[in-house]
């Protein structure tokens, strides 16, 4: 399959702490290939194809070791030649995907600014279509991810962190079974660390 994709962007650094970026694309599929649910071990031709997409990120950079960011992003797909008229929807894609973080460095005693570094970002997934008829549609859902690294004279780094679902836990891996919607619930929260040397 053949992609052909556009992009336009620009960008702005306002008051030596506010970044700011935004673009519109378009990417042009020849023959769009989907793997079958579950597992997606089969495969299957939907044909050509057409993504139109935009987005907007900013980075406030509140000091020398704390940025806020945030973005906002939206995605409409069609299939260009549908087996229907109707059937001209792409599965498995969120209509949008915002997002809203901090990262920040916590000062340490007799260490380096940074040896402590905690993160933290909400993104927010819209509802995505289930069939390519857009008349089965998952839930809208959000994730929550946390980590915190500490690292030591270079030497080791030990971390821990992991995802949160506050609101749906099957919005993310719900797809088609047949003519009957699938679901795998994720967990409410997961949590994993870890030391390196």
């Amino acid at each position: 399959a053949d992609t052909i994709s556009y992009e336009g962007g620009v960008r702005a650094l306002l008051f030596n702490r506010l970044d700011v970026h935004g673009n519109l694309w378009r990417a042009d599929n020849s023959n769009e290939i989907r793997g079958i649910p579950p597992g997606g071990t089969q495969f299957e031709s939907l044909g050509k194809s057409r993504r139109n997409g935009g987005s907007v990120d900013a980075k406030f950079f509140v000091g020398p070791l704390t940025r806020v960011f945030g973005s906002v992003s939206w995605l409409d797909v069609r299939l260009l030649t549908p087996v229907t008229p109707a059937a001209n929807k792409l599965p498995d894609i969120p209509d949008y995907v915002h997002q809203i973080g901090i990262e920040t460095g916590i000062p340490l005693p007799h260490r380096a600014a940074e040896s402590l570094v905690l993160m933290t970002d909400l993104s927010f997934y819209g509802k995505k279509n289930l069939n390519t008829t857009g008349t089965l549609r998952s839930e809208g859902y959000q994730r929550l991810t946390f980590r915190a690294v500490y690292e030591h004279n270079n030497r080791y780094r030990a971390w821990v962190g992991g995802f949160a679902y506050p609101g749906s836990r099957i919005g993310e891996s719900a797809f088609l079974f047949g003519s009957r919607v699938g679901v795998r619930p994720k967990p409410r929260i997961s949590v994993d660390a870890g030391l390196s040397y």
